[in-house]
């Protein structure tokens, strides 16, 4: 009875992890076309046709602005990601390379695309709604339509949101390295906005109001802001993928490898116990045969 339902059991895991990983799959493969489309139509602009001189800043601009840099990352961090599921899924994620594009997969994800696009998308839309003009010339609505601000700034949160939910994730034992990646992201990017306001050339038109020693608050709170997403991811992480009750209804999705092979012990330790009861029922008769 035992070793039937860990068959099934076992089955039953494979099956489901098959099936998260040919989801996981096709998420990516959307994601990345949706992306490309995106891009071809931004590069297609031609910000020098505008009359507002701000707007035409956008022309060598956009390449400064930080969800480029998050999009850009995410160019190289998708098809990695295709590439180790679809490894997986033909059972060779065991190769050497495989396990270093795994690793840096994760570590893209959590130290950069995570905490970067949660605070570019939020904030984005929260001085969007209170002074758009903080973001970008009202100007520039002709050009880059509010569908396109979606596509820019609401797809890409739903996407890594999506993706923090979807792959099997478990909190590093020392997150110093994760720390220090993003915050040589962010060193970067903060030199990128100063060397913007003292050429007088400013990526957003907020950045106008920083100039001097205002611009040391603001770099403390983006900061502040990107560790409080970065710790948050881990949050939810330990709630979706934690170690949990496993009568619950999706446990078969929880780490299913860790969760086979805990099947397999459990197996063992089961025939390993009836094998010590046969042994002593023996010599409990033989000691009674020789009574």
């Amino acid at each position: 009875m035992s070793k039937t339902l860990n068959e099934y059991l076992s089955n039953s895991i494979r099956t489901s992890e098959k099936y998260l990983l040919k989801m996981r799959l096709w998420f990516y493969s959307l994601t990345y076309c949706f992306m490309v489309v995106t891009a071809l139509i931004l590069l297609r602009i031609d910000f020098t046709v505008a009359e507002d001189p701000a707007v035409r800043l956008y022309h060598h601009n956009r390449w400064l602005l930080i969800t480029s840099w998050f999009n850009l990352v995410s160019f190289v961090y998708t098809p990695i990601c295709m590439y180790c599921d679809w490894c997986e899924l033909r059972g060779t994620s065991a190769a050497k390379h495989v396990k270093i594009l795994n690793k840096f997969r994760f570590v893209c994800f959590s130290s950069i695309l995570f905490p970067v696009t949660c605070f570019s998308d939020i904030l984005f839309w929260r001085l969007w709604t209170k002074n758009r003009e903080l973001v970008a010339p009202p100007a520039v609505d002709v050009l880059v339509p509010l569908w396109l601000q979606h596509c820019l700034h609401t797809v890409t949160l739903v996407v890594i949101l999506l993706d923090l939910v979807l792959v099997p994730k478990r909190r590093p034992k020392n997150l110093k390295f994760g720390v220090y990646v993003l915050t040589t992201f962010l060193a970067a990017y903060a030199v990128t906005c100063g060397r913007s306001i003292i050429n007088n050339e400013h990526i957003y038109p907020l950045l106008r109001l920083f100039s001097g020693y205002n611009f040391i608050p603001l770099v403390i709170f983006v900061s502040v802001e990107h560790f409080f997403y970065f710790t948050i991811q881990w949050l939810i992480l330990d709630l979706v993928w934690g170690n949990t009750a496993q009568t619950h209804a999706l446990s078969l999705l929880r780490f299913p490898s860790r969760q086979l092979e805990l099947n397999e012990t459990t197996k063992d330790k089961m025939e390993l116990s009836d094998t010590r009861n046969r042994s002593q029922i023996k010599k409990s008769n033989k000691i009674k045969i020789t009574k």
